[in-house]
């Protein structure tokens, strides 16, 4: 399914930039401290990382079975939903981390003013959106649904914000293992559902939604689980912190909303204004072509701390190695997939007759955000996020205005083009950026060498070591 991810876990703790990157302007030396917690997250994301291939095909399985048109509106749930969460948690969730991360304050004090605030933000969220569903302001494919879905969107809203503030607040206490091993669990706890009623039970859409809400509730109640059992939160509502989180975290929130709304305002203005059906096949394309994220992300959560603590030209030379190492591995492994998706869709996939064409735009999309991703890790690791922020506006400046008037007259292939175009001006202004701090150095953004690729594996290998010397030690302990 066409999942955004939720504004908590994963996006925090799991990479030192998937989302967060886009969502959270923090340095890398904050999301992925060195030692045993910093080996703690790679190991299980390097569990996730395996686990990505049979997510995706159980996604496109079940997609088979559902048609596009179910698909469509099972997708629309699900990115109504996952917006929402990030959008009413209006960034208190982060600024409850980094008090949290600076120690001035435990999650064992704070955990009841967090669940407050979470709690208040997603029941103004669940009403919000609620009324203009009633009001009919979210689109035909949304006034389309069955009333007990549209309920459902309106009761899960509290649910998903609630999660993401406290996600947030265990990445504060570095518990990158705990809050990624939840996520892993209800990644996979989804697909298992998926199989169970979608592919064996043949429920359709019933057996998909009830996939998405019981995956998302494991990961609700593993997280208020694991923050009562462990930390026996002190009953109190602190109006200090609270007022703190409201007033550092909007600051954090508005420059994340264009973040966020950069990724999935395609899938958002397709939902609004095409039929379901082209909505399902617009998710189908998405996931697949977004897969191809993983790569650049996994070797960034390796590779990228070496910036941090780097003197200024040490750090471009290193930061032009990974761009160019990472960014040629994407483009074959983008004309790869991309050759044998385009064949292949239409003869697995007969009824999702837009995927292949809206699948091979998206890919030119996905290779540029593999590129921003390398250079903003530059960027954060010395201190400059503003680089990446002006980039995010400026890509979602123009397309807030092109997006809608694109998927209104081309409906899906439209939305990919303008998101596509989207990160080819995210990414050409980073490039920019970059040579503007070395403009000798940045034309090695690109020009690869025999060398590069020995090198890459080289500290591959050394970070696969580490990692099994470290489960080596904690059995001998």
């Amino acid at each position: 399914m066409n999942e955004p991810k939720s504004p908590g876990a994963s996006e925090s703790a799991s990479l030192p930039n998937s989302s967060e990157s886009l969502i959270d302007l923090t340095p890398e030396k904050e999301q992925l401290p060195g030692g045993s917690s910093a080996l703690s997250a790679l190991g299980v994301f390097a569990t996730k990382l395996a686990a990505k291939p049979l997510t995706i095909v159980i996604s496109v399985l079940s997609a088979i079975y559902l048609g596009p048109e179910d698909k469509g509106f099972a997708s629309w749930i699900v990115v109504v939903t996952s917006t929402a969460a990030f959008v009413f948690s209006f960034g208190c969730g982060a600024a409850i981390r980094f008090l949290i991360a600076g120690r001035k304050e435990t999650l064992k004090d704070l955990a009841w003013t967090a669940i407050g605030i979470g709690l208040f933000n997603g029941l103004f969220g669940a009403l919000l959106v609620g009324s203009l569903m009633h009001f009919n302001c979210l689109g035909g494919l949304t006034t389309s649904l069955p009333p007990i879905w549209r309920w459902s969107i309106t009761l899960f809203i509290p649910v998903m914000v609630l999660e993401s503030v406290l996600s947030r607040s265990l990445v504060g206490e570095l518990r990158y293992k705990v809050v990624n091993l939840l996520e892993l669990s209800s990644t996979l706890l989804y697909s298992v559902l998926l199989i169970a009623l979608v592919l064996v039970a043949e429920w359709g859409l019933v057996g998909a939604n009830f996939a998405y809400y019981g995956s998302r509730l494991f990961l609700f109640g593993g997280t208020v689980g694991y923050v009562f059992r462990d930390y026996r939160p002190i009953w109190r509502f602190d109006w200090e912190i609270c007022r703190k989180s409201y007033s550092y975290g909007l600051r954090i929130w508005v420059g994340g909303l264009s973040s966020y709304l950069n990724m999935y305002i395609d899938s958002l203005f397709v939902g609004l204004g095409s039929t379901a059906a082209t909505l399902g096949n617009y998710s189908v394309a998405v996931t697949i072509a977004r897969s191809l994220l993983t790569l650049p992300l996994a070797i960034n959560m390796v590779l990228t701390n070496r910036l941090v603590g780097l003197k200024k030209r040490e750090a471009i030379r290193e930061a032009a190695l990974l761009h160019r190492s990472t960014f040629w591995l994407v483009v074959l492994t983008a004309m790869l997939i991309g050759l044998v998706g385009f064949f292949a869709l239409p003869w697995v996939m007969p009824e999702y007759v837009e995927t292949p064409v809206v699948f091979l735009i998206l890919l030119v999309g996905s290779i540029c955000m593999a590129s921003f991703t390398i250079i903003n890790s530059y960027f954060a690791a010395q201190g400059m996020p503003g680089r990446s922020s002006i980039a995010q506006l400026t890509g979602f400046a123009v397309g807030g205005v092109a997006t809608p008037l694109m998927v209104g007259l081309w409906g899906g292939y439209g939305a990919a083009i303008a998101s596509s175009s989207i990160y080819v001006i995210i990414a050409a202004l980073m490039w920019y950026f970059f040579w503007r701090q070395d403009g000798k150095e940045a034309r090695n953004l690109f020009a690869m060498r025999m060398t590069d690729w020995r090198w890459m594996s080289a500290q591959m290998q050394a970070a696969i070591r580490r990692l099994r010397k470290k489960k080596t030690t904690a059995k001998v302990s």
